[in-house]
């Protein structure tokens, strides 16, 4: 639950979708499958975490700095173990109210999300962009989507604009998913999706495996990363605006 306090008393509430369990709350960081950041960073960012199993909750909590003058809460949470599922909301204080005024969450099947906050350019404040993927297996490839939303303070709430540029990490040329897939089984590939090329505007490659991060500054710091990957798997940094394929299912 996410309590408004005003001189120390709770001047109003609302709960999380995903309720923890009775279970005696553990504080640690945050690790990726709970999506609080971007999928390349190393920075750790607390966590509580409740449970075990199916019954386990994980939850994370940032302020975002909306404008000069107004900060957000932005809450990440993932329940379950073998279905684990993210949920992600914005909250802000208005007046004597808490208000959700955004909610992020992840469709039916094998999706993943992450929330990532980025520095606006005139560094006012923080605009928040939602990546999220589908890892089908099968025949069909993986797809990764980003959305990015900024603070519009008339209609007090997130408001979509463009996503702006994104960088990808990229792996290896595939014939077809299934043989990307292969390959990711290696630690060093774990995070990676298995996209069309033309899905990140590369050509002549029918499927590559990718990892998509904000910030120019993580995948090239990932491209030095010395994580046991063959050498034989050579890695480049590409700029990407993402595309939906025809064949994604999310």
């Amino acid at each position: 639950m996410v309590q408004l306090l005003r001189s120390g008393k709770v001047i109003d509430s609302s709960p999380l979708d995903f309720a923890a369990s009775g279970a005696p709350l553990t504080i640690g960081t945050a690790d990726k499958t709970l999506g609080a950041g971007d999928p390349l960073t190393e920075d750790p960012i607390p966590a509580w975490t409740a449970g075990d199993g199916e019954d386990m909750v994980a939850t994370a909590a940032r302020s975002m700095k909306l404008a000069p003058d107004r900060t957000g809460l932005l809450v990440d949470q993932s329940g379950g173990f073998d279905h684990l599922k993210r949920r992600h909301y914005l909250f802000v204080a208005d007046d004597n109210t808490l208000k959700r005024v955004w909610t992020g969450e992840e469709g039916a099947g094998p999706a993943w999300s992450a929330t990532i906050l980025v520095d606006v350019a005139d560094g006012h404040g923080q605009d928040l962009v939602y990546l999220t993927g589908f890892q089908p297996g099968g025949a069909s490839p993986d797809s990764v989507d980003a959305k990015r939303y900024s603070w519009d303070g008339a209609q007090k709430t997130l408001v979509e604009r463009p996503a702006g540029p994104l960088y990808a990490i990229v792996a290896g040329n595939f014939a077809n998913p299934a043989a990307a897939r292969t390959a990711r089984v290696q630690t060093c590939l774990a995070d990676y999706s298995a996209l069309p090329g033309r899905d990140l505007g590369i050509s002549g490659t029918p499927i590559v495996l990718a990892a998509i991060t904000t910030q120019k500054s993580l995948a090239q710091s990932a491209l030095g990363k010395a994580d046991n990957c063959p050498v034989s798997l050579t890695r480049r940094m590409v700029e990407v605006k993402l595309t939906a394929s025809p064949d994604a299912k999310n």
